[in-house]
């Protein structure tokens, strides 16, 4: 990915996130490291669909893998998730050219509902 405030950066990343199955593993994987199988257990998925959703999550850096004989750990990595929260909100930020929504005016709003007969 390129720079983490990017706005097609910040779409993937909510995106990513977005998914129940991604978020409740960036859930799981916040408590504790974890294995594709536990992971799969966990969430009441296969463990190739765990994959896949592992390798989106590596693929924003939120989470890093290690080998551990013939197994494989998988870990949240919370200081890349706290980089992506700070310049991905930040991103979001109105720009001081940007009108303001809603609008402090309340003048151009009509009252009533209208004519009765």
């Amino acid at each position: 990915m390129d720079s983490p405030a990017d706005e097609a950066g910040v779409l993937e990343f909510f995106k990513a996130l977005a998914n129940d199955s991604r978020l409740r593993m960036v859930g799981l994987l916040a408590e504790r490291e974890r294995t594709g199988g536990e992971l799969a257990r966990a969430l009441g998925i296969s463990e190739p669909t765990v994959s896949h959703h592992l390798a989106m999550l590596a693929r924003l850096g939120l989470i890093s893998t290690r080998a551990e004989g013939t197994t494989r750990r998988h870990r949240l990595d919370t200081a890349r998730l706290e980089a992506f929260r700070a310049a991905r909100l930040g991103a979001l930020a109105p720009r001081a050219s940007a009108p303001r929504w809603p609008p402090s005016s309340r003048a151009a709003a009509p009252r009533g509902g209208g004519s009765r007969s």
